[in-house]
């Protein structure tokens, strides 16, 4: 993944949904119980499919902000 959100801990690197898996456990209460859910092997692959459903698609959410928005391309017209 070249665009992700990451979780570094120590040695530990996880990227997309397994870094927001372990932020949610890092956390407390029914936030942290979702984490462990979502790196077990029955929901970790459904959630990657989410993650990058939701990443790819962040600008069209509700509240979504101008860095959601995917970059434009410009043409180079200086010639």
């Amino acid at each position: 993944m070249e665009q992700s959100v990451w979780w570094l801990d120590g040695h530990r690197r996880d990227s997309g949904s397994h870094a927001v898996a372990r932020t949610l456990l890092a956390t407390s209460g029914i936030w942290r119980i979702v984490g462990y859910a979502l790196l077990t092997p029955a929901l970790s692959w459904s959630a990657q499919r989410l993650y990058q459903f939701v990443a790819t698609n962040r600008y069209r959410l509700p509240g979504n902000h101008n860095a959601c928005h995917p970059p434009t391309v410009e043409s180079d017209t200086s010639q």
